[in-house]
């Protein structure tokens, strides 16, 4: 696998919580994508990230899920 970006090719946000979709490419120039989440939050050394989420995060996580699914789904259509 190789990673064709740096940057997503498109990112969804609700609140503190976001959604990024990155465009890869297999060794034959194939593309794929894949989805990361992350929450961002404060803390004394400034703004930081994290890959866990807490109970009250997860219906949005999923809204997340759901728009990047749809994205993808455009991008992936015949």
């Amino acid at each position: 696998m190789t990673s064709t970006n740096t940057k997503p090719e498109k990112k969804f946000r609700i609140g503190a919580l976001s959604a990024a979709i990155w465009k890869n490419q297999t060794a034959e120039g194939k593309p794929f994508y894949s989805v990361t989440f992350e929450r961002s939050y404060r803390s004394e050394d400034g703004v930081k990230s994290t890959d866990g989420f807490n109970h009250g995060d997860l219906l949005n996580v999923a809204q997340l899920a759901t728009r990047a699914e749809a994205y993808l789904a455009e991008q992936t259509a015949p």
